[in-house]
């Protein structure tokens, strides 16, 4: 199978946020900028809400509005279908089209440690929230949450390999 192994890390590309019609489409929400990840794609994994994760094989999907209708081999009716309400489908991380240098994928950055210029701990990216005009970097973990624009002027670095954003926030922020 061409989706790797169950132990590599596994990156979400899409979540199916309802069923549509009667002959087991799923309607799936695209958490990629690439959703041909899934759409020109064999096979992949669908993590359920319960926690289970299965190795599918994905048949068709057509764009639909703001959603992908998704055909996976093997479902073929509403209640088959119904197995994967809620579930994410993911792919392993060495899948994912490479991005231009200084570019980043939202799972590279969550839960890197945010530093001010001089070195202070301002605590850990939890989480990013697109924004329309930048992104928002949500840390915890310091002495307060913190809310960073991902812009130019304030997020001044990003190192991947020693695992830190250097950020310049204004100093009421801190």
């Amino acid at each position: 199978m061409s989706a790797g192994s169950p132990q590599d890390k596994l990156v979400d590309i899409g979540k199916v946020v309802a069923i549509h019609g009667l002959k087991g489409l799923l309607q799936v929400l695209p958490l990629t900028d690439f959703p041909e990840l899934y759409a020109d794609r064999r096979h992949v994994y669908a993590e359920r809400s319960d926690g289970s994760r299965v190795p599918v094989k994905v048949t068709r999907a057509v764009p639909h509005k703001s959603h992908y209708l998704v055909a996976l081999a093997g479902v073929n009716t509403r209640n088959e279908a119904e197995t994967f309400a809620g579930a994410v489908l993911k792919v392993p991380e060495a899948e994912v089209p490479p991005l231009p240098e200084g570019s980043y994928y939202h799972f590279q950055l969550v839960g890197l440690k945010v530093t001010d210029e001089a070195g202070q701990e301002l605590g850990r990216l939890r989480e990013i929230v697109s924004g329309p005009a930048n992104d928002i970097y949500v840390v915890d973990g310091g002495p307060r949450e913190l809310l960073l624009p991902a812009t130019k002027e304030v997020v001044r670095r990003i190192d991947l390999a020693a695992g830190v954003i250097v950020a310049r926030p204004l100093e009421e922020w801190k």
